[in-house]
């Protein structure tokens, strides 16, 4: 697993510790942004696994709170493989579309991770 896979779950756990995905998801998008530009590969922002990252982890925090960011990790390990948790929601070629990494595509396999008012951190 690669650290930059690990840096990302982080920057998702700590950006939800504050608000859900769908609010946290510009700043998290806009930050990724502005690390891939650094870095001279601003192609690599991939909006749809973003958004995908940001609700699964979203959706495990609230199944299973955890007081720490290793906690969620130690209780949901399958987090740390970058390539096959996506594969349960996306064809490959679904994920390897430019459009998918402009905008955010729904799901065309398996489930979509579930987000209602009961799984958010911060429901009313």
């Amino acid at each position: 697993m690669g650290t930059s896979h690990r840096a990302h779950l982080r920057l998702a756990y700590e950006s939800l510790c504050h608000g859900d995905a769908t609010t946290v998801l510009p700043h998290v998008d806009r930050a990724l942004r502005r690390l891939a530009t650094a870095h001279g590969h601003p192609e690599k922002v991939h909006l749809t696994l973003t958004a995908l990252w940001l609700l699964v982890v979203q959706e495990r925090m609230a199944r299973v709170p955890a007081p720490s960011f290793e906690a969620l990790l130690a209780a949901h390990p399958d987090l740390l493989d970058a390539r096959a948790l996506p594969l349960r929601y996306y064809h490959e070629s679904t994920l390897a579309d430019p459009l998918a990494r402009r905008i955010f595509v729904l799901p065309d396999r398996g489930t979509a991770p579930r987000v209602t008012a009961a799984s958010t951190p911060h429901a009313p």
